[in-house]
């Protein structure tokens, strides 16, 4: 009988530790799953991350790109000037509370009000949704952009297309991003361009914000 019960205990144990894995994947901790060739490129992204984070820091507020697709003169674009399909990004904050992060946060302007953004860390709203297009506030530090190979018509296509994915949930595999089951931040500004326009903005591997 003890012979029975002390099998039966390791089963549960094997069960149990199989499902903590998973687990922990699904909680955005997937280091067990990773590669040496992925965490080499988590390091690299972590430290590149913090070099240009203290760049940034070194000067005062935000950095706001003159819109050539509007105006010649980048003088004439004062201020905080967004349109649909201009991306933001941040490198004071991390999308993912996960120590395989690299750290910051990306999202996509849809109009004047709201950017797309997907989060990891915010309970009930994880995932992709919409939310204030504040980011000259929300964040201290922070650069709107704007790719060189596109018309103001396909930035918006690509807006457009990123609101068809608001509902979709977080990934926490930064390394899965080939696909539109699900998107963290950065992968979401990437999958959009390159999906419609075969527009890298990833440099390979997992695409961290700083990309």
């Amino acid at each position: 009988m003890k012979k029975v019960t002390a099998v039966f205990v390791l089963m549960l144990m094997m069960v149990f530790g199989s499902f903590g894995n998973v687990f922990a994947a699904e909680k955005g901790i997937p280091e067990l799953d990773l590669t040496q060739k992925q965490l080499a490129e988590i390091k690299q992204g972590k430290m590149q991350t913090e070099l240009i984070k203290k760049q940034w820091e070194t000067r005062k507020g935000s950095k706001y790109y003159g819109d050539l697709k509007v105006s010649e003169d980048v003088s004439i674009q004062a201020g905080y000037y967004s349109r649909p399909g201009m991306f933001l990004v941040t490198l004071d904050t991390a999308s993912s509370s996960s120590s395989a992060w690299a750290g910051g946060h990306a999202g996509l302007v849809y109009n004047d009000y709201f950017a797309i953004e997907s989060f990891g860390n915010k309970g009930d709203k994880n995932g992709v949704n919409l939310w204030p297009n504040d980011w000259d506030t929300r964040y201290e530090h922070m650069e709107l952009r704007s790719t060189n190979d596109t018309t103001i018509d396909e930035d918006k296509q690509a807006a457009e297309k990123a609101y068809l994915y608001i509902g979709k949930p977080y990934n926490y595999n930064f390394f899965y991003i080939d696909q539109d089951d699900s998107f963290y931040c950065s992968q979401l500004v990437w999958y959009v361009f390159n999906d419609l326009f075969n527009i890298n903005l990833n440099d390979g591997g997992a695409v961290w914000p700083v990309d």
